[in-house]
């Protein structure tokens, strides 16, 4: 080989060197040539996760060789139509857009799974009270000119006889406590308590419980304590432990005012009452009665009632307009406002309460300072019922015109609705498993479920 043939050789070897080398480092630091635009770009990434894993993903209609979950290096800016498939289970289908340098996250699909509905009672249901959360629901049916009062546990669908007396009877202000272990009713006008756990037992106020008012009204749950049970007569509130099965005297107003309502808070009573003929919301401290009114706000009128508090934050309604406020704790600020509200559910691992009014859904992040809703969806009429899913703040479940949807907070693109094959729902609940719908249909109660 002579030097005119080396020199050449050479000369291309470092020629390819120079050339290559510069596409070699744009290569491995993420740039690709678009023959779409006809021209080299920065590429992003897609991160695609799914509950259950090992569903198929396709890109544009191709489907990609990793089920999910998936992460897609290099991947050129563009829009993309996701599609997302499992056998058994409804599809879920988004347009996102990657962009340079940038990883698109669609990290909280949930694949629900297309069912049939089951029958879980041959009981024709009368009416049913659903537990806070969703564990439980009390429902009574007639036979034979009989009222039956059932537990039902929604999580594997066993029924408990709780009272039969041989006649009909009225159950009313079904009051259930923040962790579902105890529900307070009124069978007949006689205050009751029973148990949903283990020991199981139910109690009779008026008979079982030392001290215990007579004809007391409101009665309402310790926040943090289940055996605590507060009530009212006139413008007293007592509190009834029932481990000890005692009552006493916890807060009094003079006779001069009025107490239309009340909320008991750590070491505070918050009341909505009468004072000089005026109608007020205030704050007492149960320490320190002798000098307990830290602050007063006056009402329009005295159709309001407490709610309950959220995040530390005071919720109370104005009737009969529903309008929902929150209140900072020492009431010296209106945090938030809604009228017409309908329905509200609490997200409580995000702190994210739903708001349903007769047509429309949002929702507010009650950690932040200043608090404003973000609206979800709208629709012309016909929204009954909407909560949320317990494990993702992603899902909504929606009863309209008795069809029921799942709709996905997620609004890149649009909200992904599923509309699940059953009609003439009366009510739902989805139980706090996370794996079957709860529903009363033309009097009988079956469950739907979501998982496989």
């Amino acid at each position: 080989m002579n030097i005119n043939i080396r020199r050449a050789i050479a000369f291309t070897l470092i020629l390819a060197f120079l050339v290559l080398t510069p596409l070699l480092l744009m290569y491995t630091t993420g740039y690709r040539y678009n023959f779409k635009k006809a021209q080299v770009q920065r590429t992003g990434a897609l991160v695609i996760e799914t509950e259950p894993k090992a569903a198929t993903v396709l890109l544009n209609g191709k489907e990609i060789n990793d089920s999910t979950p998936a992460r897609l290096n290099n991947v050129l800016p563009d829009e993309y139509v996701i599609d997302v498939n499992k056998d058994g289970y409804y599809s879920w289908s988004k347009k996102l857009t990657v962009k340079p340098q940038e990883t698109t996250f669609v990290e909280d699909i949930i694949l629900f799974a297309k069912s049939t509905p089951e029958k879980i009672s041959d009981h024709e249901i009368k009416e049913i009270f659903f537990s806070k959360n969703h564990d439980f629901a009390l429902f009574i049916t007639q036979n034979f000119k009989q009222d039956y009062l059932y537990l039902l546990n929604l999580n594997n669908q066993r029924e408990k006889l709780l009272y039969n007396n041989n006649k009909l009877f009225d159950i009313t202000n079904v009051i259930w406590s923040e962790d579902d272990s105890k529900v307070f009713f009124q069978l007949d006008g006689t205050p009751n308590i029973a148990t949903t756990i283990f020991p199981q037992q139910q109690i009779e106020l008026e008979s079982d419980v030392k001290n215990m008012p007579h004809k007391a009204t409101n009665f309402q749950w310790n926040i943090n304590n289940s055996n605590i049970l507060y009530s009212q007569t006139n413008n007293k509130i007592f509190s009834t432990n029932l481990l000890t099965l005692k009552s006493e005297l916890l807060f009094s107003l003079p006779s001069a005012e009025t107490l239309i309502d009340y909320l008991v808070f750590q070491d505070n009573v918050y009341l909505i009452q009468i004072l000089n003929n005026k109608p007020v919301l205030t704050k007492a401290t149960l320490k320190n009665e002798k000098n307990n009114n830290n602050k007063s706000i006056e009402l329009k009128h005295e159709n309001y009632h407490f709610d309950k508090t959220y995040n530390n934050k005071i919720a109370f309604v104005e009737d009969p307009e529903n309008v929902f406020y929150l209140i900072s704790q020492d009431l010296d600020r209106i945090l938030f406002t809604k009228e017409h509200i309908k329905n509200i559910d609490l997200h409580k691992q995000n702190n994210l309460l739903l708001l349903q009014t007769d047509q429309e859904l949002s929702y507010i992040d009650i950690n932040k300072t200043e608090l404003s809703d973000e609206n979800i969806t709208r629709y012309s009429t016909g929204l009954d019922l909407a909560t949320w899913h317990h494990d993702s703040d992603n899902y909504i479940f929606i009863q309209r015109d008795n069809q029921l949807l799942i709709l996905e907070k997620d609004s890149r693109d649009k909200h992904h609705i599923i509309e699940l094959d059953i009609e003439n729902v009366d009510t739902f609940r989805i139980n706090s498993d996370d794996d079957e719908i709860i529903l009363l249909k033309e009097n009988s109660l079956w469950k739907l479920p979501l998982t496989k």
